[in-house]
């Protein structure tokens, strides 16, 4: 029997919004997009609070008329047969905190961060990237990430014994394998499942990074960015003696290894098709009149979307004014 659609009220690049397009596609739930334009405030209208008092996307219309809003709610709410959100207590705990870490540790900075860029603070800006890439780094550490990904990629080369080992000092060979198929793509936050965790983290890693590579031509998955390298040089240079060498080194390659295990981790998992579906091959956009930012960006076909380019031009619109700061 064919499942009526849902209707589904979104933002193309929203990264709450994307959560609940990935739950949608992943669990092969119909639905029908309704774009709604964050640049134009259509989500402060007087229709579409009456959808969302919150005046936010996701929000969800089910075939019944009932309505569901906040990206995880839906998430979970679409999920009845827990294939993303497992029928474990203490796993789903422990998705909920490393959701909430990142909301409060890294998206928090983030926003900060575009403050400091907008007024051109760059002594500022540059102190919190440095204690965004950390909490980057600790949440790779902390969440088991880290070691989870090291385990596997000792399982490969023991399984691939005559072959060049893999390491987390080259994330690349790793991605490139696992996207020409040569290894398998079991590189997921939480053991060898697509799961929320999944879901709701990669939209907001992945914009996080597209976006401060834009600004300040910043990885913040790698750790030797020459402005934060040069920014800690200034800072201990007067003070340095082997002793803390020694300690920063150590210090230094542990956040390599967290970042390299989130980047292993990010572009891996965002091959899966519900992910793609939901960023960079769309299937179907939505007509210039409910987007008119896809017109001025000559995007009229799927063929032409460009997630990152929409995303940046979004993001320099909606937060910075308009034009891109020079930090």
């Amino acid at each position: 029997m064919n499942q009526e659609p849902i209707k589904f009220y979104s933002f193309l690049t929203c990264p709450y919004a994307i959560r609940t397009r990935i739950a949608l596609e992943e669990l092969k739930i119909p639905y029908i997009y309704e774009e709604i334009d964050l640049l134009t405030n259509q989500h402060l209208s007087e229709n579409y609070i009456k959808i969302n008092p919150m005046h936010k996307v996701p929000a969800l219309i089910l075939p019944n008329q009932e309505i569901i809003f906040e990206s995880l709610v839906c998430c979970e709410f679409l999920d009845k047969d827990n294939l993303l959100t497992f029928n474990d207590k203490l796993m789903k705990a422990k998705i909920d905190i490393w959701i909430k870490f990142y909301e409060f540790e890294i998206t928090s900075r983030k926003w900060k961060l575009f403050r400091c860029i907008k007024h051109n603070q760059k002594e500022k800006a540059l102190k919190i990237l440095s204690e965004l890439i950390q909490k980057l780094s600790t949440l790779a550490q902390a969440s088991g990430l880290t070691f989870q990904i090291q385990e596997k990629i000792e399982k490969i080369n023991f399984q691939n014994q005559n072959e060049n080992k893999l390491s987390l000092n080259s994330p690349e060979t790793i991605i490139n394998l696992v996207k020409n198929k040569k290894i398998n793509n079991n590189f997921y936050f939480i053991n060898d499942q697509f799961s929320l965790a999944d879901v709701a983290l990669l939209p907001l890693l992945i914009q996080d990074r597209i976006i401060f590579k834009f600004l300040i031509q910043t990885d913040i998955l790698k750790q030797n960015n020459n402005q934060i390298q040069t920014q800690t040089q200034n800072q201990n240079q007067n003070h340095f003696n082997e002793n803390f060498k020694d300690k920063e080194q150590i210090k230094n390659f542990q956040v390599e290894n967290n970042l390299a295990a989130l980047q292993i981790w990010l572009e891996c998992a965002s091959l899966r098709e519900s992910v793609q579906n939901s960023t960079y091959k769309i299937k179907k956009l939505p007509s210039f009149d409910k987007q008119p930012l896809l017109q001025i960006l000559n995007m009229n076909c799927v063929e032409k979307w460009d997630f990152e380019k929409f995303y940046t031009e979004f993001a320099l619109r909606k937060f910075l004014g308009g034009n891109k700061p020079s930090l």
